[in-house]
């Protein structure tokens, strides 16, 4: 039996929540169209769960108290090893007691590419939780050929070993755009940027903040909320053509990726980086930094900047056409259900 650690409902969504609800939706379909069985999977969670989907086959069991990391490291412990299951983790940490029954989804090694983005706190949970038994885990898939490279060379896990299942956009097809964002706005006009993450320093926002200077003709929108795991970063003074939003529902989300005149994406270190093919499936164009990771991802469907250099005309930038069949290639590369039968045939494999 599988049992999926379902204790990342009540949080908000990031990418890697996003991550684990798509899959553990498209593990619900594939057992209702009968290519998997539901005696093979349980999704468990806190009993005091707020939030939850409906499923129409998954089978959901609801035990201990959400207690957080103690319902992950204690509760699920129990449960699995009382049941002799393989626990799942798609987006938290496994069990510190069970990692040679557990399987892991880990999006990138960015603590330890990049500790200095990083409270010392979140590095030493971090460091006990994920990487200490890194080489005792099961199983250990990721997002990217980039991210499967830093895994295997921060953990000492051989390549060959993890498994890519990347992300997808394909959610944003069923969220409806709610347009209301913008009563709530003051006016954009004509020539305005969004971008979409946690506010955290990896995600380089003030190169954004420069750009803003910079191009004072132009809107810049920013939505996100600075998570704790992440060191204090200082912006300076905001420009006003800055605009912070906070926390936005999908529909808003998806309004404004289909109405901006780009997206920007001027991060230093993804594992995968989902927002911008999610606007990108929104129809927008997008900008990203010149990494491996976003041209692993992105190919040719992107335009690229030097996360570092901050002289950039960004409406020159746009000149730079970029097909439409390019952008339809890098979205029909990626597919959730494919995700979820990948990542069900590997566990199945190891019983």
């Amino acid at each position: 039996m599988i049992v999926i650690n379902g204790d990342f409902y009540d949080h908000n969504i990031t990418g890697v929540q996003r991550y684990a609800y798509e899959v553990i939706e498209k593990l619900d379909e594939l057992i209702t169209e009968g290519e998997l069985s539901s005696s093979d999977f349980v999704l468990l969670v806190p009993k005091d769960l707020r939030k939850l989907p409906e499923y129409r086959s998954l089978r959901v069991v609801r035990f201990g108290k959400n207690r957080r990391l103690f319902w992950q490291q204690w509760e699920l412990f129990r449960y699995c090893k009382k049941h002799k299951a393989i626990c799942l983790c798609l987006c938290t940490a496994v069990p510190f007691l069970y990692p040679e029954r557990s399987a892991i989804v880990l999006h990138d090694a960015a603590t330890k590419a990049h500790p200095e983005f990083y409270s010392r706190r979140f590095l030493l949970q971090n460091q006990l939780l994920l990487w200490k038994h890194a080489k005792r885990y099961r199983k250990i898939f990721t997002v990217s050929q980039f991210s499967r490279g830093e895994i295997s060379r921060y953990s000492g896990v051989a390549e060959e070993k993890i498994t890519v299942v990347p992300s997808s956009a394909e959610h944003m097809e069923r969220i409806e755009a709610d347009e209301g964002i913008f009563r709530k706005l003051p006016p954009l006009g004509e020539e305005w940027y969004f971008t979409l993450s946690s506010l955290s320093p990896n995600k380089n926002y003030r190169w954004i903040i420069r750009e803003a200077d910079r191009n004072p003709g132009a809107r810049f929108v920013i939505s996100g909320m600075k998570l704790r795991p992440f060191s204090e970063e200082k912006m300076g003074e905001i420009p006003e053509n800055v605009i912070f939003t906070g926390y936005l529902s999908d529909g808003e989300v998806k309004a404004l990726m289909q109405k901006c005149t780009a997206f920007l994406f001027p991060t230093f270190y993804e594992g995968f980086g989902l927002t911008p093919l999610e606007a990108m499936s929104c129809g927008a164009r997008i900008i990203l930094s010149d990494t491996p990771c976003m041209r692993e991802v992105y190919g040719e469907s992107a335009i690229y900047i030097d996360p570092l250099r901050t002289d950039y005309v960004l409406s020159e930038l746009l000149k730079e056409e970029k097909p439409a069949a390019l952008r339809e290639e890098t979205l029909r590369k990626y597919s959730w259900k494919r995700d979820a039968r990948r990542i069900a045939e590997e566990l199945l494999s190891l019983h």
